[in-house]
């Protein structure tokens, strides 16, 4: 998280201004969900309750109203777990709507 000297952390402050430590809200998540639960989070941010979802088998869902931070999240989720991003209208992933968009801007 940015409250901490860690490595990322100018990277997280980058990315989103209020970063909390994953390992903080995993250890909420353990202690108020059971394995395989849905866990919402109405305001996601960067990312961190659905990364602490993953490392806790749970299943994360949830809403941002600002589409970089959608992005933010998305981008750290599949950097941690390795697993591509899929649009589910497309089928295209992270990546190539990104492309797509890119190339619409220029």
């Amino acid at each position: 998280g940015a409250n901490s000297f860690g490595k990322t952390r100018d990277d997280d402050l980058a990315a989103h201004p209020t970063v909390k430590p994953v390992s903080l809200i995993a250890d909420i998540i353990l202690d108020a969900s059971n394995i395989k639960d849905v866990v919402f989070d109405g305001f996601i941010g960067s990312g961190t309750t659905l990364l602490a979802c993953a490392r806790t088998d749970r299943i994360g869902c949830g809403v941002e109203i600002d589409p970089g931070y959608v992005d933010v999240a998305l981008k750290r989720l599949t950097d941690a777990t390795k697993l591509p991003a899929i649009l589910c209208e497309t089928r295209q992933t992270f990546d190539e709507v990104a492309r797509e968009r890119r190339s619409e801007e220029d």
